[in-house]
Order: structure tokens, then sequence, then C-alpha cells
């Protein structure tokens, strides 16, 4: 009984250390840590930078300044890598751009609303701390075995094989989330719905009117 004891000790002490070294192995060819470790080191990360940013760009922003802001954004921990860089002349308040670098080894269907995620995450650390949301870059870097052809938007991504068909004006405002602003006050505005949207006039008047109510209440608003 004791011999099978001691058998049964062993054979577990052999099996913790198998799942240690295991475990070792793993963290140490981690695809992930090799990534972040590699391009940690600025002179790398310098190349990887210079590699992704337009000539254009490079003229702009200072790359011999570069910062690894890699424990900085708690929030953004999961982020693979986060490179920082100043503008080279002094940009109004905003004093950096921010390169947000996800690293893909292989086909991800969730990995543009991670990236979001990480997006959102750095903008409201970025606000908090300095007042300011940053212009952030994302970027994918991706090695895997299969040659993918990646879209380049969450919309994109969305919508293959009909996103070519979508109008340029709409695929322009969808991958830069661009805002497209209707202000009632402006004359053209008001002109144009006059015209050709009376039912729609109607309603900016009432809107106009309840906004001039200095205390509106339900009767005046009726």
């Amino acid at each position: 009984m004791n011999k099978q004891k001691e058998t049964t000790q062993q054979n577990k002490k052999t099996d913790q250390v198998t799942t240690k070294s295991h475990n070792i192995k793993k963290a140490v060819f981690s695809h992930d840590i090799f990534f972040k470790d590699t391009f940690s080191n600025l002179k790398r990360a310098r190349k990887l930078v210079e590699f992704v940013l337009s000539k254009e760009e490079l003229l702009v922003y200072d790359i011999k300044k570069l910062r690894i802001e890699k424990e900085s954004f708690k929030e953004s921990r999961k982020a693979d890598l986060i490179i920082s860089l100043p503008f080279k002349r002094n940009n109004n308040q905003i004093t950096k751009i921010f390169i947000l670098c996800e690293h893909k080894s292989h086909y991800n269907k969730g990995l543009f609303e991670q990236v979001l995620d990480y997006i959102i995450l750095l903008r409201k650390w970025l606000i908090k701390q300095t007042g300011h949301p940053g212009l952030i870059i994302p970027v994918l870097f991706y090695h895997g075995a299969k040659s993918i052809k990646w879209s380049n938007s969450l919309q994109e991504d969305d919508f293959k094989g009909f996103f070519n068909k979508i109008p340029i004006k709409s695929r322009k405002d969808m991958l830069n989330f661009n805002l497209r602003i209707i202000n009632t006050k402006d004359q053209k505005v008001r002109k144009w719905f006059k015209k050709k949207a009376k039912e729609c006039w109607g309603f900016i008047r009432l809107l106009d009117e309840i906004w001039d109510i200095k205390n509106p209440d339900k009767e005046k608003v009726r």
C-alpha cells in the first residue's frame, strides 16, 4: 500500500513538472510575447514605424523621439504594442500620435471589434490623463501560414462581397466614422428643407419654437 502511495505521489509530481515545463515552453514561444519583446526594442520599433508610415507622415512626426508605451496604459494592457510619436512641431495641443499594433498569427473574425475596444480604452485613458483623445493609427501585423486577404475596416469586413457596390461617398464616411451634420440654423439647410421637404420643414420650425420657449411645460409644447 505504501509503495502504491509513493508511486502515485511520484506520478503526480512528474505530471506537475511536465505541466509547468509545458507552460514555460508555451510562454517562451508565445507569438504575442515574441512580437512584443522584438518590437519593444527602440531600434526595431523605429524600423517598423518607418515601414508603416508614409514619407509625408515621416516628415511631420519625430521618429527619433519614438516611445514604447507598454506599461503606461493599464486599461489597454491587452494591446500587443503601443508606440507614441511626437510632432516635430507642436501642433496646437495635440503633441503625440499613437500607433496601436495588433499582432496575429491566424485569422480572427473578431479582429476589428478587438481593435476598436483597444482604441476606445486608449482614447478614454488619454482623455483622463491629458484632456485630449489623441490621434490613434491602428496597425495589423500578420505572419500566419495562410495567405489571407484582410479587409481594411470593420464595415468592409461586415459587408464582404457587397462592399464594392456601396457608393464611394457612403464608404468614405463609413470607414472614417465621419459625421454628416445637419445644422438647422444654417440658412442653406433651412432653404433646402423649405423647398424640398415641407413635412420635415414643419418639424424643424416646431423644434425652433419649442426651443424659443424659455420654460417649456407640457401645455406650451402642445
